[in-house]
């Protein structure tokens, strides 16, 4: 996805309701899917991936 593609995609789910409930992760790259998943996001420390950050979300927002 492209970087503005994530910056309109953030604004969208913005009029949609979601507040400030949700982490923009940009990837910089021209792959697809999953060929992404193992590479940082935009910002991360070292060692930090698409997957492990997606994970870390979705964790963060299941119940006790």
């Amino acid at each position: 996805m492209a970087v503005t593609d994530a910056y309109d995609f953030d604004t969208l789910l913005g009029t949609l309701g979601w507040g400030s409930n949700r982490d923009r992760c940009i990837v910089d790259t021209p792959k697809h899917a999953t060929e992404y998943e193992g590479l940082p996001c935009e910002g991360d420390p070292p060692g930090g991936t698409v997957l492990a950050d997606t994970a870390a979300f979705i964790s963060s927002h299941l119940p006790p």
